[in-house]
């Protein structure tokens, strides 16, 4: 298993009119490998191989199979079974140089996430909702999701996890709506079924 980056966003963007909220924002991807989510109901991004064409450099794309414990990948030029993206969940994929991607849509997506503790691992892969701008830190993320007792964020410029258990003042570090973030829990559960918009 490689390892994965936490993508930052920015907004670039933001359009208002009376029927709907037209957005883009950048994804400030790295080369090697990056964790993003794509935000947005109506962004013409529907399956793996379709996210592949459209991110320049692009050669691979994965997902969190939370019930497996493991990673499903579909390769550039390989004969990966295709999947589909659904709006606000968490992806991997892997880059041959650094590249500012701008995605657009019409609707914020408010995933919710099921929680898995195995025999394996209990990680989980979760994209921090767009209406939940109250949280600011790691501390209050995990505190905000069921029985959560770690979390980690990837830094793609180190290459390297870091992580703050809950309830210490070991690596705090600040949450961003949008980015996607790695939990431990210690039972099963559901997080976020809240989907009505900010």
């Amino acid at each position: 298993m490689f390892l994965v980056s936490i993508f930052a966003i920015l907004i670039n963007s933001i359009i208002h009119d009376n029927n709907a909220i037209a957005e883009t924002y950048t994804l400030n991807l790295k080369k090697d490998v990056n964790l993003i989510s794509i935000p947005f109901k109506y962004s013409n991004i529907n399956t793996a191989a379709n996210l592949i064409d459209l991110i320049p450099g692009c050669n691979q794309v994965k997902y969190w199979d939370v019930f497996e414990q493991s990673f499903i990948e579909y390769n550039l030029d390989a004969n990966d079974k295709n999947f589909s993206i659904i709006p606000g969940y968490p992806y991997a994929v892997r880059l041959e140089s650094d590249i500012d991607y701008k995605v657009s849509g019409e609707v914020y997506a408010y995933p919710y996430f099921i929680l898995m503790q195995t025999k394996t691992t209990n990680l989980n892969f979760v994209t921090l909702p767009f209406d939940k701008t109250d949280i600011k830190s790691a501390e209050q993320l995990a505190n905000d999701i069921p029985n959560c007792d770690t979390i980690w964020c990837w830094n793609e410029e180190n290459q390297a996890y870091l992580g703050h258990p809950v309830g210490s003042d070991i690596n705090n570090f600040t949450v961003t709506p949008g980015n996607v973030y790695i939990i431990n829990v210690t039972q099963n559960g559901i997080w976020h079924l809240d989907d009505t918009p900010p």
